[in-house]
């Protein structure tokens, strides 16, 4: 079927082809207006006119639906809406499937027995200025398992310059896999580490992070 299309200064009009029985309404007689199917009287049909065996008539909005470029479209549109579906669905299963890694405040201490996380507060860390730090201590093969009496200790250490903080954090072990420290303060911009020590019934392990400090 052929499909053609202009503009008037009302709305869009569409003209499509059909076959025509050998002799045309009213042939002879002047054009004859095909009756709306919808009865609307404001509808305005085209003349009906003999072209090469076929006639022509307006094709209204309602019949845009048999139109292959609508169908081609709508056809598209379906097959990206079940592509991002699919994708989705991978993405969500690669996320579940992946073990959890190291992260810049989490990491599996230097024995490979206990994953350490901190926190600092306030976050970001002030250049030169007092904050704490709370920490959890967690099994490396159940990071959602807090180790009971676990013994936390910890410092800042400059690598590059060789030298740590001017005071001497203090650090509470709560006995329930957390702890806090009070009164760090580094004191230069730069690359810091941040040392975590670990006891747990006479097994001490390690655990360091790295800081940059920025002014």
């Amino acid at each position: 079927m052929k499909l053609e299309s202009e503009r008037s200064f009302g709305p869009r009009r569409y003209m499509t082809t059909q076959p025509c029985p050998d002799r045309l309404p009213g042939e002879g007689r002047g054009p004859v207006p095909s009756p709306d199917p919808d009865g609307n009287e404001d509808w305005i049909p085209a003349s009906p006119t003999r072209r090469a065996g076929m006639t022509v008539r307006l094709l209204r909005p309602h019949e845009l639906g048999s139109n292959p470029t609508h169908l081609q479209s709508r056809g598209i549109r379906a097959l990206l809406a079940a592509l991002l579906v699919v994708a989705l669905a991978l993405g969500s299963s690669a996320r579940a499937a992946a073990p959890e890694g190291d992260s810049p405040r989490g990491a599996v201490s230097s024995g490979g027995s206990f994953y350490v996380t901190w926190e600092p507060n306030p976050d970001p860390i002030p250049l030169n200025e007092m904050f704490e730090i709370r920490f959890e201590v967690k099994e490396a093969g159940d990071r959602q398992k807090l180790v009971e009496g676990a013994v936390v200790t910890a410092d800042a250490y400059m690598p590059l310059h060789k030298h740590g903080t001017n005071l001497q954090p203090k650090i509470e072990s709560l006995g329930d896999g957390k702890a806090v420290g009070r009164g760090f303060l580094l004191h230069m911009e730069g690359h810091w580490q941040l040392r975590v020590g670990i006891a747990v019934k006479g097994q001490m392990e390690r655990a360091t992070f790295d800081i940059q400090l920025e002014p």
